[in-house]
């Protein structure tokens, strides 16, 4: 992935889903946030994507914090 890419942080099954969904998504790749919360690094039709994707009580109190000054893997 190039440094370039674009990012975003969701969270919750359905915000999840429609972010992917709705990105053109054709591939997802990436290592943990956190224990549970997945950086995902997507191929889309617009480009690269870094997506944090965080479901239900998995993260720590800081992983929102974290996640805007890093796209996970650099």
């Amino acid at each position: 992935m190039t440094a370039s890419r674009t990012r975003a942080v969701t969270w919750g099954a359905g915000s999840v889903a429609a972010a992917t969904a709705s990105s053109g998504t054709e591939a997802l790749v990436g290592d943990e946030a956190d224990p549970g919360v997945p950086w995902t690094y997507a191929t889309t039709k617009a480009g690269d994507l870094a997506l944090m994707l965080k479901s239900g009580n998995f993260g720590a109190p800081d992983l929102f914090t974290r996640a805007l000054n890093t796209t996970g893997k650099e």
